[in-house]
């Protein structure tokens, strides 16, 4: 998955990309066929602190269609790293 939001990174900084859904910007995440679509979501109320938005996988015919994202641009061999992500 092309990731122009590489730049954004700073040391320490989460590896995920958009992963609370605040940004209407996508391209940062694929699914594993072509067939579903992803798509943001708003709850009426916050799902994790104050954030209240989520992703959406639709269309899925296979439980390996899940939300995926290339980190190989942000990380090195022989090292540890931390990130967050919520999913419910």
């Amino acid at each position: 998955v092309p990731n122009t939001a590489m730049t954004a990174h700073a040391a320490n900084a989460n590896i995920i990309v958009n992963w609370d859904f605040t940004s209407s910007d996508m391209s940062s995440w694929a699914v594993g066929a072509d067939v579903s679509k992803l798509s943001i979501a708003t709850s009426d109320s916050p799902i994790y602190g104050s954030v209240s938005s989520y992703g959406v996988i639709s269309g899925r015919t296979s439980p390996y269609e899940c939300f995926a994202q290339d980190i190989t641009a942000y990380i090195e061999n022989g090292k540890e790293y931390e990130f967050s992500c919520f999913f419910f």
